[in-house]
């Protein structure tokens, strides 16, 4: 096997031009190639070249020939080796704690630092979040409350999300707008109107919350501004009926007729808003139920 620089532990006295590789397991001096101080930058050993020998080995201690005045007992020192079948090992760099190997009796010492809670973040994270806080500088000109940033913004619309909006506007924190309370001031100042939910606890969607069943006849749904949300027709009858957005059966007309209600049986969406009210006029021998708000 080829040898390689290693990193097995070693003692270094340059004073007595000694190094002592004891940490190699069954070192062999022939398997020995070449050490070098890389603090100094001197050869200390390069086999086979004249003066850079050794001229003494003691078991896994060596005297060396090269001259040390410039080395230092602490210098990081380089070994080439070939360590054969302990290759494996030698992939493994040997921590050392107070001058011995570190394992189970010589742990690592790890001090944990104890932020105390509300502490800044590492700078450069805080700077991002900082970053990301006022973004552009100052509060979206659309956003309630005066909050700030993409941060500000996210928190208001969480705010939205936590409490069913179904409406969104500007108001005074604390104060109302129409129907629609604030949530409280804690909460930029926006109102809102819940989502509703039907007996079993689904969502009703369509703007669908109320509805009036088997309408044979003429009639006003609703004397007030609505939306129709499905029409459906339970019996065909002979003739088309007609929603009409006012008040008053005697008063729709062409000129306030929304949609003809057809003469098949059928569920037929609609979701269309009514300025005045809702009427509806089933046709002959017509039966209809309305969904609406």
């Amino acid at each position: 096997m080829a040898s390689r620089f290693v990193t097995y532990s070693l003692v270094f006295t340059p004073s007595a031009n000694q190094i002592n590789l004891s940490g190699i397991p069954n070192f062999n001096v022939a398997k020995l190639s070449l050490i070098i101080d890389v603090t100094a930058g001197v050869i200390l050993y390069a086999a086979g070249s004249p003066g850079l020998g050794f001229s003494a080995i003691s078991g896994t201690l060596l005297t060396l020939q090269a001259p040390m005045g410039a080395c230092q007992a602490t210098d990081a020192i380089l070994v080439r080796y070939d360590d054969g079948d302990q290759a494996g090992a030698a992939a493994y760099v040997q921590l050392a704690v107070n001058g011995a190997v570190a394992n189970s009796g010589n742990p690592i010492p790890v001090a944990l630092d104890n932020q105390t809670l509300g502490l800044a973040e590492d700078s450069s994270v805080q700077t991002v979040i900082t970053n990301i806080g006022t973004i552009g500088g100052a509060s979206p000109p659309s956003l309630p409350g005066g909050s700030t940033g993409v941060m500000g913004l996210l928190r208001w619309l969480g705010s939205l999300l936590l409490s069913g909006v179904t409406s969104i506007g500007a108001a005074a924190n604390g104060a109302a707008v129409g129907s629609y309370p604030v949530l409280s001031a804690g909460w930029d100042g926006v109102y809102t109107r819940t989502l509703h939910t039907d007996a079993l606890g689904l969502m009703l969607t369509g703007s669908g919350l109320a509805s009036v069943l088997n309408i044979s006849v003429a009639t006003v749904v609703k004397a007030a501004p609505g939306r129709v949300a499905k029409i459906s027709v339970t019996t065909a009858g002979s003739a088309a009926g007609t929603l009409n957005d006012f008040t008053t059966t005697s008063g729709a007309a062409a000129a306030n007729e929304i949609a003809v209600i057809p003469n098949t049986v059928g569920v037929y969406s609609f979701d269309w808003p009514c300025a005045n009210g809702i009427v509806i006029t089933p046709g002959s021998g017509q039966v209809v139920s309305v969904s609406y708000a």
